[in-house]
Parts: structure tokens; sequence; C-alpha cells
């Protein structure tokens, strides 16, 4: 299972990035994507960045969860993210061409490399914006929470205390105040 969701989060950013280069490729080479051909493009982009998100959540769960004994998972170095990226991308990015009948070109896929590259520095920063930042703000808090748990007690005199004001004054008591005219 674990493994599955990684490869689910990989694939969900691979096609994020194929769709952002796709929508690139055309702007660069001055074509449009109004034409019928790419009636999916707004749903699919859709769909991915669901995916994305949800893979972002998931991550930092995991991450949140994983055992003090144990440490935290290790990340995917660069060097081995990004040709795995450019790889998806230009496969992605050729299947979305030949599903719209469009040859795909070399400037295409030259252009789904250097996203693939910005995706993969971008994952990798955020892996380690979670590694660095929120494991050590997340165990801090676990961390107080534990030593303090015993401290905090909520006790049901505050509760009882505005009760109590309000059987003793009695509800007739309070009265509405008057309108304030305008005008």
């Amino acid at each position: 299972m674990r493994r599955a969701l990684g490869i689910s989060g990989l694939l969900s950013v691979a096609a994020f990035g194929t769709l952002l280069g796709h929508a690139l490729t055309y702007l660069l080479e001055g074509r449009t994507l109004t034409d019928g051909r790419h009636g999916y493009f707004a749903l699919l982009v859709e769909i991915v960045f669901a995916s994305v998100t949800l893979s972002g959540v998931v991550l930092v769960v995991r991450a949140l969860r994983t055992r003090e004994d144990r440490g935290p998972r290790e990340m995917p170095s660069l060097a081995v993210l990004w040709p795995v990226l450019a790889t998806l991308q230009v496969v992605g990015f050729a299947a979305l061409e030949s599903i719209e009948g469009t040859a795909p070109d070399v400037a295409g896929w030259g252009l789904e490399v250097a996203v693939a590259l910005v995706i993969a520095v971008g994952v990798a920063l955020f892996l380690g914006f979670v590694e660095r930042c929120v494991l050590g703000i997340a165990t801090m808090y676990v961390a107080r929470e534990r030593s303090h748990r015993s401290v905090l007690t909520f006790r049901a005199a505050t509760v009882r205390s505005p009760l109590q004001l309000t059987v003793c004054a009695g509800i007739h008591r309070f009265k509405r105040p008057p309108t304030i005219a305008v005008g």
C-alpha cells in the first residue's frame, strides 16, 4: 500500500507537469487550446490538481506518522527524480499529442524536460520543507502536549458560573435594548 501511494503521487506530479508543459508548448508556439480537441483539458487540470494536492496531504500525514525510532523517510535525490519525471512527462506529452492527432515535436519534448526539472526541484524543496519545518513543529507540539497533558483539565465550574448567574438572576431580568432610530 505504501509503495502504491508513492507511485500514485509520482504519477500525479508527472501528469501535472505534462499538462503544464503541454500548455506552455502551445503558448510558445502560438497555438491555442480553444479548438475542439482540447475539450478535456479543463477537467483534466482539475483532476490532476486535486490528485497532486491529495498526494501532498498524504505525504505530510505519512511523514507525521513516522515513528521516532525509524526516522523520516529518505528523500529521493534530484538526480533520480528528474529523469523519472522527464521520461513520464515526455511519454505523456507524446500520448496527448497523438490523441489529438498532432505529431509531437522536439520543441515540446525539450520543454517537457525543462518543466520536469522545475517540478523536480519544486518537489525536492517541498519534501525538504516537510522534513525540516513541518516535522519539527509537529514533534515539538506533540512533545509539549504529552508533557502538559495532566496539567490541562477542563473544569465544570467555568460552565456552571454563567448558568448559576442565569438561574439566580432569572431570564426575565434581562431586557432587550431599545431600537436605534435611523434617519
